[in-house]
């Protein structure tokens, strides 16, 4: 049945709901337990068991508290009776002795400091946990936490404004001198400074150069320059030279893009960690894998000094020509997958791609046209992180 809706797929998108529509209904004829929460559509929850049971201590409270101030208001429904004996069960307290209505209020102000103090605790743990994760970004990426705490953005529904009126209202803000008047804390601000002494200007020395250099790997991969550390050590003439032009680009703030590009490489995973990785892990949609193995396999990277400057190619072209994607390459990419491991995305395990083989040749024709078109749906670049505890 695959081979009639296969034939029909235009993109890689629809092709990845044909396999999961296929898998999918598998499972339901032979009747095995099937979980989507691995899907986009889905989301696992990340709150804690103990919160969990906290809140659910919290709404019995709150319910039991209704049912005691309607029996105290006169309500007498079996129901509500029932409640009221069940929350007094184990004491030696009688719904028919004359003080009970003392008894009932007491009971509600013990639950309702009861649900203050479970209240409490999970504020405590969410004001602890935000300022902890706020403090790990900071460290890690300055612009995401800003992004964080900003007002979400609030999309207009009317026209988009013209751009030349655009232009014109920023550059009269911009472009226009203006004297601003400071107040008197700026010369208050100035004299507490006046006596700061300026840090010393930064001087780069041919020792600099030479100690950066002595430190550094002799074959590590190479940049756009293709020059490895290994002739930097060798060539020491050219230590003053560097020392010379790193000061002029320091004083002038300013760095040619050839050392401020760099190259990016796919890896297969399981050639990259080799198994022993116990950072975060990125599970990212099968097929995105699957393209990444045939585009590295065309070239294996050589160590030596001739090297070139990267060793994998993702652009379509290698040291032999065009790269080719054939049925053969994702069979063979598939073939070496684990089976049940953890999908991304797409909600699809390798134990899939490997049973419905009809549809390799129709994946690798559109890996093929998504390498020459440079360009791969977001389903494919979009992975799953899990933080995983190291020992």
């Amino acid at each position: 049945m695959l081979v009639t809706y296969l034939e029909a797929s235009r993109d890689l998108c629809e092709t990845d709901s044909i396999l999961f529509g296929a898998a999918l209904a598998v499972c339901r004829i032979i009747g095995a337990k099937v979980s989507t929460a691995g899907r986009a559509t889905g989301h696992s929850s990340a709150i804690p068991a103990w919160r969990r049971r906290i809140e659910e201590r919290i709404a019995k409270a709150r319910a039991l508290i209704g049912r005691l101030i309607c029996f105290r208001s006169g309500n007498n429904r079996p129901r509500i009776v029932r409640t009221v004996r069940m929350a007094f069960a184990g004491t030696n307290v009688s719904l028919s002795q004359p003080d009970i209505t003392q008894k009932l209020t007491e009971r509600i102000d013990d639950l309702k400091q009861r649900i203050a103090a479970w209240g409490k605790r999970i504020r405590r743990y969410t004001e602890r946990s935000t300022r902890f994760n706020q403090n790990r970004l900071f460290q890690s990426g300055q612009k995401r936490l800003y992004e964080s705490l900003e007002r979400p953005m609030v999309s207009g529904t009317g026209p988009a404004p013209n751009q030349a009126d655009t232009v014109a209202f920023w550059r009269g803000l911009w472009s226009e001198p203006v004297n601003h008047s400071e107040g008197p804390w700026t010369e208050v601000v100035a004299s507490q400074c006046a006596g700061i002494t300026p840090m010393d200007p930064v001087i780069i020395t041919p020792d600099d150069v030479a100690e950066a250099v002595r430190r550094a790997p002799n074959w590590k991969s190479p940049g756009l320059d293709g020059l490895h550390h290994y002739w930097l050590k060798g060539f020491m003439v050219c230590h003053s030279v560097l020392a010379r032009q790193f000061q002029e680009a320091l004083n002038q703030k300013s760095l040619p893009s050839l050392f401020t590009t760099g190259i990016t490489h796919l890896v297969p995973k399981d050639q990259a960690t080799n198994g022993k990785w116990n950072g975060p892990s990125t599970e990212s949609g099968r097929h995105g894998r699957i393209l990444a193995q045939p585009v590295v396999r065309a070239r294996k990277p050589q160590r030596g000094p001739l090297n070139g400057s990267c060793g994998e190619s993702v652009c379509g072209y290698n040291a032999h020509g065009p790269v080719i994607i054939t049925p053969d390459d994702v069979a063979e990419a598939v073939r070496r997958a684990p089976n049940w491991k953890s999908p991304g995305l797409d909600g699809l395990q390798h134990y899939w791609l490997k049973g419905f083989m009809v549809w390799h040749a129709v994946l690798a024709r559109q890996f093929q046209e998504a390498l020459n078109q440079k360009s791969l749906p977001s389903l494919f670049t979009t992975g799953i992180t899990h933080l995983v505890p190291k020992d």
